[in-house]
């Protein structure tokens, strides 16, 4: 006999689900308060995050085959939060305020759509700490997808980036001066 934490009524094992089958050790709530405790519906198109618990558009989801519902149970951003934690020193304050402090816009491009997986990208200084980490120091502000990628595939070299601008306005003046 077990008494469930739920609904604090004395019932036999088997009405328990196994919480691990090697030890025979048993979960706290009973089967039938488990069915009970459904969570929230979403819209069509919508899903709702288990993390922050916000109902988000189905696109903030990455794709996941795995799962019943074909995406993860995080949104793009608490999944980024999660899997960053340890390995980034950039907790959701952090980027809350740093976020904040510019508008709530990309750094670069002043967009206010994040682009690619939905999610913004905290950039930070690649040569300052070790690889995958961001201390405090290196620390430069929040991008759209798509301008994260661009520092990265130059490198962060600000000689190439300033090549790759003098490229394209030389450019643009002889295509102004063919009109």
């Amino acid at each position: 006999m077990r008494t469930c934490t739920h609904c604090h009524t004395e019932k036999e094992l088997w009405c328990f689900y196994f919480a691990d089958k090697v030890t025979g050790r048993r979960r706290a709530r009973c089967i039938a308060c488990l069915s009970k405790c459904t969570r929230p519906v979403a819209e069509e198109g919508y899903k709702f995050c288990g993390k922050c618990h916000n109902e988000k558009l189905l696109t903030f989801f990455a794709i996941r085959p795995s799962r019943k519902s074909g995406r993860h149970s995080y949104c793009n951003d608490c999944r980024k939060l999660v899997n960053n934690k340890s390995r980034r020193l950039v907790t959701p304050d952090i980027f809350d305020i740093a976020f904040e402090e510019q508008g709530k816009r990309c750094a670069i491009c002043l967009t206010t759509e994040p682009g690619g997986n939905g999610s913004w990208c905290f950039d930070h200084r690649h040569g300052c700490c070790p690889a995958g980490k961001a201390c405090s120091k290196c620390r430069r502000g929040v991008l759209c997808h798509r301008c994260n990628l661009g520092l990265g595939y130059a490198k962060d070299d600000m000689s190439l980036l300033l090549a790759m601008a003098s490229y394209l306005q030389k450019w643009e003046i002889k295509y102004v001066n063919k009109i």
